[in-house]
């Protein structure tokens, strides 16, 4: 039996993405909780004020993130814009900090069990710069509601990848916690387009572009961390 696209009952674009907000926040939480948010109560070490910042300034973001859909939700359309002035400034900050905490972690030898830390320096490298790319360009295109939302949840969806891959590590998969947390990050995709799809019958290209960016930059960065030019820039930069 076929089901009409028009006949489905689905939430609208507004709520669609405070859902997916709210996922994305729980995510972050379960992912970060032993040695973040609940670091006392899993016994795990202290972390450097560097860590405590970067925490704080990804926290911050998907906790504006969620705020900023909410806004939406609710027809507030001018305190969002004063809000996203705060999340330029966020998003340039999280770029600095998350680029030294990254190069600070490949320094003193801080990767998944199993894997070289300056070969691994590439995998949160790209996840900053193509969220950086993707949140920059959903600014530029601020006016194109359509484009903007889209971009912006991409970009969001796209530094899942250490809360999820912190959650398999937990669960002992060692080395092969970043390639398959890269993989299960592409989930949060699924309802994205099946959603667009049924909505509007096609595909937005805002989301064609920008999870075709984020996914080939995945296969990427699993390439390019195993061959020797990485390696030699990988250890440039953490001297």
């Amino acid at each position: 039996m076929s089901v009409d696209a028009g006949s489905v009952r689905l939430p609208s674009d507004r709520y669609f993405h405070a859902g997916m907000a709210l996922v994305m926040l729980l995510t972050v939480f379960v992912g970060f909780a032993p040695t973040f948010y609940l670091r006392p109560a899993f016994g795990g070490p202290p972390a450097t004020p560097l860590v405590h910042l970067h925490g704080i300034l990804f926290s911050a973001w998907m906790l504006l993130f969620l705020t900023q859909t909410l806004l939406i939700a609710h027809g507030n359309k001018a305190l969002h814009r004063r809000l996203g002035i705060v999340g330029a400034m966020l998003a340039l900050a999280l770029l600095v900090v998350g680029v030294m905490t990254a190069v600070t972690a490949a320094r003193i030898g801080h990767a998944p069990p199993g894997v070289d830390a300056v070969r691994f320096l590439a995998i949160p490298l790209t996840t900053i710069l193509v969220f950086a790319a993707t949140v920059g360009t959903a600014i530029h295109l601020r006016r194109r509601s359509d484009f903007h939302k889209r971009l912006m949840l991409v970009a969001t969806i796209g530094i899942l990848t250490p809360a999820i891959a912190r959650m398999l590590l937990h669960s002992g998969f060692g080395a092969a916690a970043p390639p398959l947390g890269l993989l299960l990050t592409d989930l949060f995709f699924v309802p994205c387009l099946i959603v667009d799809k049924l909505r509007y019958g096609r595909i937005h290209p805002a989301f064609l572009w920008g999870i075709g960016l984020l996914m080939l930059s995945q296969i990427g960065r699993l390439l390019v961390m195993r061959t020797d030019a990485w390696l030699s820039i990988a250890t440039w930069l953490i001297r």
